[in-house]
């Protein structure tokens, strides 16, 4: 009997020390296993208590970090008549997190892993401090309990204000800087003991986790910004041991934008550029001898070219490199995608019209189906090529977008630019849209080739960078993207549009 007692006891032990086990991490060569044996987790909801109109009027989206290649993917939802809905998962990954916010009446912050149901009442929410009653927000499903979990953490960091905010230091740092860097890790994980004491120690592996890699995060952002200054200094070099120690567990802001800038660290240890042109496949290689298959597949995963096109011949070299089953499988989804969007690109590249002629803008290269017109300035002067536009569009309101093509934030404004220029067209109103290319950082290829991509109707020039300078000086504007509004009375406003996704058809006609 007593045999039996202790087999017992050993047999409930071992139990509970595998409830509390920690998953294999993304970055152990063993995570394979996992990933083609589990299924793709499935996140449904619905919104209670909201009549057809409420429904309507609710602006619901989910923000979703992606492993590979953009840090966040915003996906619309759509809510049907009874108020369900569902939010669309790409593959078996481990704790994605999706920030799923609800026009400005919720933010919840969802780490799916198996498979998670929301349940939400908005008659509850709409009521003052709604979203602090228990009621208004349940989550059922396997995923229900690290949903929970981590939602209240995240309440608990804001109320305590235990984000690294090190902009600052980072931007100057000096020999005092990775002491405080360390006491701030320390003060950031005895605040996760405190919540964990409170709230059990089910996912203390994961806060510990996100915690770490924020705290690497920074690391890495000082690697990137400080020895880009000081690459002469002989006692400066590169140590990545401590982040090939750290397994990831979680498919997050902090641990995607960790990777992110451990590129961007190592990048700049080659004394390369994101901005610049870098031999890829030298790249690649590179990434693999220093970092191994399982961290140097990720940080793969994190190379960026704005050119659709070389974006392909990175994910190819990358998948031929690459030695971990899953990454490829993984990979080869997001190939699929790029090879689909730079076969577009190639197909209206064929049937756009090929110009070679000089007109008052400057060279007309290529006229697109979509209505796009690209011209490569010929001018002497930022001033020139301004006066020659004003010219080339008299009585019209003209929309000047300054940008370059490695600029994320301008390609973020473009659809919103590309909406209302299709307004405008359909009322017939004298408006143009201007875009004015720096040649700083890209080559011309790149530029046509994202214009196209985009499928962006308007006026193209591609500019000489010192005369993009000259026009950032004669507006006081010193960043992409940068907006200037010309009024058909010659009038120019520098204030007009800070962003284009504030600009409604109403304000282009109050600037008639």
């Amino acid at each position: 009997m007593r045999l039996l007692t202790t087999l017992l006891l050993i047999l409930l032990a071992n139990g509970a020390c595998s409830a509390q086990q920690e998953p294999i991490a993304i970055t152990n060569q063993e995570f394979g296993k996992i990933y083609f044996t589990k299924t793709t987790p499935k996140v449904t909801g619905r919104i209670r208590n909201a009549s057809p109109e409420e429904l309507a009027g609710l602006k619901v989206t989910a923000h979703k970090v992606y492993l590979i290649g953009d840090t966040q993917g915003k996906e619309v939802i759509k809510l049907q008549n009874d108020g369900t809905f569902e939010i669309t998962v790409f593959e078996p990954l481990p704790y994605q997190q999706i920030w799923f916010m609800i026009d400005k009446l919720m933010s919840l912050c969802l780490y799916v892993h198996d498979g998670v149901f929301i349940d939400l009442d908005l008659k509850i929410l709409k009521q003052p401090d709604g979203y602090q009653n228990d009621e208004v927000l349940k989550f059922n499903g396997p995923d229900s309990a690290v949903c929970s979990t981590m939602n209240r953490y995240y309440g608990f960091k804001r109320k305590n204000q235990l984000d690294f905010d090190l902009y600052a230091m980072a931007y100057k740092p000096d020999d005092r800087y990775f002491p405080r860097l360390d006491s701030l890790l320390a003060v950031r994980q005895e605040a996760d003991q405190r919540f964990v004491a409170v709230h059990g120690s089910q996912f203390k592996f994961l806060i510990d986790n996100e915690t770490k890699s924020d705290y690497l995060q920074w690391k890495a952002t000082y690697y990137f910004r400080y020895f880009s200054k000081n690459r002469r200094d002989p006692e400066i070099g590169y140590d990545f041991s401590e982040y090939l120690e750290h397994p990831i567990y979680a498919i997050s802001n902090s641990s995607k934008i960790l990777l992110k800038y451990l590129l961007y660290a190592y990048l700049t240890s080659r004394s390369e550029r994101m901005k610049q042109s870098v031999d890829h496949a030298n790249l690649l290689s590179g990434i693999d001898s220093t970092f191994g298959k399982d961290y140097g597949g990720l940080l793969m995963f994190q190379i960026e070219d704005p050119d659709i096109t070389e974006q392909k011949r990175i994910f190819e070299k990358a998948h031929s490199i690459l030695e971990r089953d899953w990454q490829k499988a993984s990979l080869k989804k997001y190939l699929e995608e790029v090879t689909m969007k730079a076969n577009r690109v190639d197909s209206l590249l064929v049937i756009s019209e090929s110009k070679n002629e000089k007109s008052e803008i400057g060279i007309f290269k290529l006229e697109t189906p979509f209505g796009g017109h690209l011209f490569v300035s010929d001018k002497t002067t930022g001033r020139d090529l301004l006066k020659a536009i004003r010219s080339a569009y008299p009585d019209k309101l003209i929309i000047l977008d300054i940008w370059a093509t490695w600029c994320a934030p301008c390609m973020e404004q473009m659809p919103y630019s590309k909406n209302l220029h299709q307004e405008t067209k359909r009322q017939n109103l004298p408006v143009e849209f201007v875009y004015l290319c720096t040649s700083g950082g890209s080559k011309e290829d790149k530029w046509t080739n994202k214009i196209v991509e985009l499928e962006l109707p308007g006026t193209h020039v591609y500019v000489d960078e010192n005369h993009i300078n000259e026009l950032f000086e004669l507006f006081k504007k010193s960043g992409y993207p940068s907006y200037v509004v010309i009024k058909p009375d010659g009038r120019t406003d520098v204030n007009a549009i800070q962003w284009m996704h504030g600009v409604t058809l109403e304000d282009l006609k109050k600037m008639l």
